[in-house]
């Protein structure tokens, strides 16, 4: 699955010649694929089994600072001040130390828990994992930061354990990596301020004080007051600046919880930050910029790294600490990967919701089970849709558009989706921003964006009805091969209807017409039927219309019906009729109205008005149920007008 390449962030791509970027991608996997190698853990691993759950236990001895001098055990707890650290520990002959911490801790979860404490099993580097001790003193905390109280600072605490482990294990702090995500990640900077040299990763993380009011709040009912506590505690842009240790941040520019915070401080910091790897002046701070559209509530803050991604994460910071650099084009194409998997989550996701659906359910069930999307495009799209086509959802064009243009804003690759229906629901008074969007895809280079000129000038939306318009802008979509505006060109040039116009139609419906395009052949037989630009031939127009139909069965019956009227040939009518005649009893009312027709015009058969009115009748089953067409009657056709005031006589 490849991504839609038209978000802004993303000049650095643009950037890269084709041979470059295939370069780095195969210097990257030699490098991944070498034994042993040490920047990258094998590529075997991938397929290790996690660790099993037994290897937690609660049961475990309950530590000192100094009893961690020597034999560290697998479980175990440091008492340090008022606080209790669980802790799990992997050991390996690794010279890197992976602290990982724990995050939000939602209402009834476990207190004895370690976040993604199965990393053990992959991550080249002995594995430390540390339970956040606030949790057992706030039973109603959602996420602490190890900040510990306004009296005690647990992140000392914390500091002070990851380097006597280090200390006994042999390993440098630069070796020291200090891993989380969302408020762990948060700790993992405050944490590896006060352990000059290490290098914190931190993911969709939170910018103290910059958090919005609802962490505060939380942190307040605790007794915990942000305003009160050392810059260390309090400031992560401080813990950032200040210090020797160095900082991987990473962010999804598609959780804006996490991305308008990040973009307040780099501009206060005057770093201009663009999709994939960005890097400070002082080289210290690193922020890699990623997309995923996560389901659910906060989805793209939960949009979390899985093992792969992992092993992405790892190369990049193990580049940073060994090499001094990292090729910038690395983090973009790990970020297409992370991008990529959760469309594919949120494809399953909306396939499972389709599955769900049932006229069992209510409006109200179904609207709840999609209420926490305004930040995927995709599920709004999927949103947009149930409403559009009344799925389980009453149908409510305006409330579909509402989620399409919400959907665009995020993601302008559905304005294509978001003009479909403004077009369809053709208000008048909103023409102008049909307008904008067409304008938007032909500045954006959509090839499609030329052929929705086209309709504009053709059928006056937004601008003066004018059709030689209408075929320049269509003939600038056909060259860049747009299928759909080939049809619709043909048709304008049709309805322009001057010699040039005529003599261009035909030699471009006889260009087309070999390439297998069946609808340019169809129209280039309707051209020899009427004349239009050729010498009337009907021969040749009935064998052109036959020759589409036998090299696709596939097509309708109506389709051939409709072919064989408009040719109107005396030869080729009995065919017609005979077809109709044939299904009409079947029930078909769309082919009960074409027999009505025959009848009516004595077109294959003799001319005969109740004959005519009987089959009409028998489409509409009751007349009067034709009411509410008759009021949308200049919507349609001459033709589909005459069948109404031929069926309901005076009445229209």
């Amino acid at each position: 699955m490849s991504r839609k390449t038209s978000r802004s962030q993303k000049e650095v791509l643009a950037e890269r010649s084709t041979e470059s970027l295939e370069c780095r991608i195969a210097d990257f996997q030699l490098q991944c694929g070498e034994k042993n190698a040490d920047l990258v853990s094998d590529v075997a691993d991938l397929r290790k089994v996690p660790s099993s759950k037994d290897e937690l236990c609660e049961n475990h001895p309950h530590l000192s600072l100094d009893d961690l001098d020597s034999n560290i055990p697998q479980n175990f707890s440091v008492d340090i001040g008022t606080a209790n650290f669980d802790c799990y520990f992997k050991d390996s002959d690794s010279d890197y130390l992976f602290v990982s911490l724990r995050s939000w801790r939602s209402p009834g979860e476990r207190l004895y828990a370690f976040q993604r404490w199965t990393y053990s099993s992959f991550v080249n580097a002995r594995f430390l994992a540390v339970n956040n001790p606030m949790y057992y003193y706030h039973p109603d905390l959602n996420t602490g930061y190890y900040i510990g109280s306004n009296d005690e600072n647990y992140l000392e605490y914390l500091a002070d354990i990851v380097k006597r482990i280090a200390k006994t294990c042999g390993i440098k702090n630069e070796r020291i990596i200090l891993f989380g995500s969302s408020s762990g990640g948060t700790a993992a900077i405050h944490c590896g301020y006060l352990i000059p040299g290490s290098f914190s990763v931190s993911i969709n993380s939170q910018l103290l004080p910059d958090i919005i009011q609802g962490l505060k709040d939380n942190l307040s009912n605790s007794g915990i007051e942000l305003s009160e506590l050392e810059k260390e505690r309090s400031d992560t842009g401080y813990c950032i600046e200040n210090g020797s240790s160095r900082h991987l941040f990473i962010s999804n520019i598609a959780s804006s919880m996490d991305w308008e915070p990040l973009i307040r401080y780099c501009n206060r910091r005057g770093m201009h930050l663009h999709y994939g790897f960005n890097a400070s002046e002082d080289n210290r701070f690193f922020v890699w910029l990623f997309e995923a559209y996560g389901v659910g509530k906060n989805g793209g803050h939960h949009a979390w790294e899985n093992r792969p991604m992992m092993y992405a994460i790892e190369y990049v910071y193990k580049s940073i600490i060994e090499r001094g650099f990292i090729d910038p084009l690395l983090p973009c194409i790990f970020s297409e990967f992370w991008f990529d998997r959760y469309e594919l989550i949120t494809r399953k996701e909306i396939e499972k919701q389709k599955a769900e659906m049932s006229p069992s359910r209510t409006s109200d069930e179904v609207v709840s089970s999609m209420e926490y999307t305004q930040e995927n495009p995709l599920m709004l799209k999927f949103k947009a849709d149930c409403y559009r086509e009344g799925s389980v959802v009453s149908r409510d064009m305006e409330v579909a558009k509402k989620h399409l243009k919400a959907a665009a804003a995020i993601d302008k690759t559905y304005e294509e989706d978001l003009l479909k229906l403004e077009w369809a629901m053709s208000i008048r008074s909103e023409d102008q921003e049909v307008l904008a969007l067409v304008k938007s895809l032909i500045d954006r280079h959509v090839s499609s964006g030329f052929a929705w000129m086209g309709r504009c000038c053709r059928d006056g939306r937004g601008v003066s009805k004018d059709l030689q318009s209408a075929a320049d802008w269509y003939r600038k979509a056909v060259d860049r091969n747009v299928g759909w505006a080939k049809p619709e060109y043909f048709d304008v040039l049709w309805a322009i209807g001057t010699p040039e116009s005529l003599a261009e139609m035909v030699s471009f419906a006889r260009k087309e017409s070999p390439k297998g395009d069946l609808d340019m052949r169809l129209r280039l037989a309707k051209a020899y039927s009427q004349g239009r630009g050729v010498d009337r031939d009907q021969v040749l127009a009935a064998s052109l219309v036959k020759e589409v139909f036998s090299a696709d069965p596939g097509r309708s019956d109506l389709e051939y019906f409709d072919a064989l009227w408009d040719l109107n040939l005396e030869e080729t009518d009995a065919e017609m009729f005979d077809l109709a005649s044939r299904l009409a009893g079947s029930g078909q009312k769309e082919i009960q109205l074409r027999l009505g027709r025959c009848y009516r015009d004595g077109r294959g058969t003799v001319k005969d008005i109740d004959a005519a009115i009987r089959w009409m009748r028998s489409a509409y089953d009751n007349p009067y149920l034709c009411i509410e067409l008759i009021t949308r009657s200049q919507q349609w056709d001459a033709e589909f007008r005459e069948d109404l005031a031929l069926l309901l006589g005076d009445f229209v």
